[in-house]
């Protein structure tokens, strides 16, 4: 992926945790082809806990592929309240890890097409 638009993905993510007074920042370039996220920019998270999330936890995840389908930034407590979220393998193997215990997701379409991620804890 071009550097520069990776910057500008990692500077639209430190405005947008500077804005919302956020702690956390992932982003992902959706690839339609393999149904996978990828090209992850992110700020304040573990590069291990990320990695995971790519090999394992994207495929086990009971709340991003809901979140994808809307077309407006969503907290994640509109599509499974919190204290089911708590007992999942999801936030305990994986969102736990980093402390991202509250988030608001946000999927970015192109004509139609999900082109990628912002998601903020």
């Amino acid at each position: 992926m071009n550097l520069t638009i990776r910057k500008l993905r990692q500077r639209v993510g430190q405005k947008l945790l500077d804005l919302l007074k956020a702690d956390h920042f992932a982003s992902y370039v959706w690839d339609n082809a393999s149904q996978e996220f990828l090209s992850c920019v992110q700020l304040n998270m573990s590069d291990d806990n990320l990695r995971s999330y790519e090999g394992y936890f994207q495929f086990h995840d009971p709340i991003t592929p809901v979140l994808q389908k809307r077309r407006k930034a969503t907290p994640v407590s509109e599509v499974m309240r919190h204290d089911r979220l708590v007992r999942t393998e999801f936030f305990n193997d994986f969102l736990k890890q980093d402390g991202l215990c509250y988030g608001l997701n946000y999927f970015v379409f192109d004509r139609g097409d999900n082109i990628g991620d912002q998601r903020r804890w």
